[in-house]
């Protein structure tokens, strides 16, 4: 077994996977050594209490609107949960990454180098006249990497970027990396971990080619469209307190069978482009044929995408279970289904129903 390649993660990169980063470290770590830098996680740290205190706005206004109603209603202390949000978060980054999270060691002489850096515009500084210190951030996840591997680490790292300060500057920062470290960088974008796909892609294919019959994978693709076609029913989140909360997008008044979705799945792409700048759509925009839906929370365009391509990948791979497909479909969407009593019923008609016994049913 060769030796083992490092990759190191730039936080655009942990931002834009969001809730799929712990399924992609899982593969990644299949074939490499995963890193992430300190400064990334403090990063990620902040984006994540901006978006907290927003909310946190929205629940004083709520504490303040109902005060006449429920009496005085006093919000949590905003500062004591930003703090518990942070030592939570960067809890969770040092048990998963262990000793693969990579230190900033704050010193007098790093701030010098920064500071020589800044003025000579050295990369992942930006080189344009107007651009002031732009990069700071940038140097300051490349000089931790810089220490880190020049003592410790593989031999062989790909760091992964989109920022424009890196990608704009390779030459100069793979050869600044050989000459700290004596090892050997190589920088990639995001597209790096779709390039790895596509070459575990080109593998499946050839290895289909010499094999007269392939048995799809059933059970993950079970999962996936429980998984998937679930979150269209519904979404799935955190009240304050921690505590998990599900709320429907949407309620039946009448049962879907598989024809039904069948037509609702043949537009559906259509029906995305329509609405492609939006990010959320209601549930009858989408689902509606016959009046039976009744909007509830609007589903997130990144929901509608992903059940997209969920139906885009079992027609390409595999058509002939494509009834089957409509059908489970149906049947989850169904758990939406609001049942009403007939007004031929009355509760006196269900009164002699002793409470301990067993429905009749």
């Amino acid at each position: 077994m060769g030796e083992q390649i490092a990759v190191v993660l730039d936080t655009n990169f942990i931002k834009a996977k969001g809730k799929q980063m712990e399924a992609l470290l899982q593969e990644l770590e299949e074939k490499y050594q995963v890193y992430v830098t300190q400064i990334s996680v403090d990063e990620r740290k902040e984006q994540t209490c901006r978006d907290f205190a927003m909310g946190f706005k929205s629940m004083e206004d709520f504490c303040s609107e109902f005060v006449f109603v429920m009496g005085k209603l006093s919000a949590p202390d905003k500062d004591e949960a930003l703090s518990n949000l942070r030592c939570g978060m960067q809890s969770k980054y040092e048990s998963r990454f262990s000793n693969r999270l990579i230190p900033l060691n704050a010193s007098k002489e790093l701030f010098e180098t920064v500071l020589e850096r800044a003025n000579r515009k050295t990369p992942p500084f930006s080189t344009a006249e107007n651009a002031s210190d732009k990069g700071l951030k940038d140097t300051l996840i490349w000089l931790s990497v810089l220490e880190y591997f020049k003592t410790s680490g593989e031999n062989e790292v790909i760091f992964v970027s989109d920022d424009n300060g890196f990608k704009k500057e390779i030459d100069f920062l793979c050869r600044e990396f050989g000459e700290v470290t004596g090892k050997k960088v190589i920088i990639e974008g995001s597209n790096f971990y779709n390039s790895m796909n596509e070459s575990k892609n080109f593998e499946s294919e050839l290895e289909q080619k010499n094999t007269k019959i392939i048995p799809p994978d059933i059970n993950q693709m079970r999962e996936k469209i429980q998984t998937v076609i679930a979150e269209l029913c519904g979404i799935s989140d955190f009240d304050y307190y921690g505590n998990p909360t599900w709320e429907k997008t949407f309620t039946l008044n009448a049962l879907v069978d598989s024809v039904y979705m069948e037509v609702i799945f043949s537009h559906l792409k259509d029906d995305i482009m329509k609405n492609i700048f939006a990010t959320s759509v209601p549930a009858n925009e989408v689902l509606e044929l016959d009046g039976r839906i009744s909007n509830l929370i609007p589903i997130p365009m990144e929901t509608l995408e992903k059940v997209s391509q969920l139906y885009e990948e079992i027609k390409a791979n595999m058509p002939d279970f494509l009834p089957q497909f409509y059908s489970a479909t149906a049947n989850i969407i169904n758990g939406n289904f609001k049942f009403e009593l007939s007004s031929q019923y009355s509760t006196s008609d269900f009164a002699e129903l002793d409470e301990e016994e067993d429905p009749p049913f």
